[in-house]
């Protein structure tokens, strides 16, 4: 969000458009089958804040496909304090996992 509002890098592409490419809030409507007003959701990725509307509006038109389910017990403001470089990092260690790299085996750098 940085390099897209301070224009550094070619983040944003296509203008005019809203930066933000994390966002937590409430389901307002939907018509999608997972959804209802009220779920509180997170949303990190999918070209929001680089060629979708993004998170620095105080509300947000995205496809339900996007949104996962706020975790039991966090909050918004934690959420947003993993966002997209967190959430990328735990897609690493999840990928290792996978294949068969696990912590009883040694350190790992992501």
């Amino acid at each position: 969000d940085g390099l897209a509002i301070s224009g550094k890098a070619p983040v944003i592409r296509r203008w005019p458009l809203v930066p933000g490419i994390d966002f937590a809030g409430t389901v307002i409507s939907s018509s999608h089958a997972d959804w209802r007003p009220g779920d509180k959701v997170i949303l990190n990725g999918w070209g929001v804040g680089e060629t979708h509307f993004g998170a620095y509006a105080e509300r947000a038109r995205v496809k339900g496909d996007w949104l996962v389910p706020l975790p039991q017990g966090m909050s918004p403001h934690d959420a947003m304090a993993v966002g997209t470089a967190g959430y990328t990092a735990m897609l690493c260690v999840i990928a290792l996992e996978r294949h068969g790299i696990v912590p009883d085996r040694g350190p790992v750098v992501v």
